[in-house]
């Protein structure tokens, strides 16, 4: 006893149409990217507009109790035990965490470094953009009087 096999063959110029037909648009694409017709995708452009360090230095750190004040569950759900995605440990009140841009996450302080270091700009869990939208333009070096 076994599975019934079913074979479905395809016509060999059917096939070589559609590798022609994509082939010619992958050279559309191209020809439009370059004279700039078409955009870059905003996945492409987004990960090479800030570096690893500027991502870091303008998510602020605090400690995951501060943190947690601002984050209520309902009583019904229960006790809340909340885990480093990264690292999948606990997260506790004295814990140093970063405040994502976006999104209500927390994960500890290196474990997120490390994850900002490998070249990610968004959530681990959600896939938020880390930062909100326009603060790459911003300058946080200059002062304010």
């Amino acid at each position: 006893m076994g599975f019934p096999s079913i074979a479905v063959r395809i016509p060999k110029p059917l096939v070589a149409l559609l590798h022609f037909l994509n082939y010619t648009k992958h050279v559309v694409s191209q020809v439009f990217f370059y004279t700039g017709v078409l955009e870059p995708s905003v996945e492409a452009s987004s990960g090479s507009a800030a570096s690893p360090s500027s991502i870091k230095s303008r998510l602020p750190v605090v400690e995951f109790s501060d943190f947690s004040k601002g984050c209520r569950r309902a009583e019904e759900e229960g006790p809340c035990r909340p885990l480093c995605a990264v690292c999948l440990m606990e997260l506790e009140g004295a814990h140093r965490v970063r405040e994502l841009g976006n999104c209500s996450h927390a994960f500890h302080k290196g474990c997120i470094d490390k994850w900002v270091d490998v070249g990610n700009v968004t959530c681990p869990l959600c896939r938020a953009q880390l930062l909100p939208k326009g603060i790459e333009e911003i300058d946080l070096t200059t002062t304010f009087r």
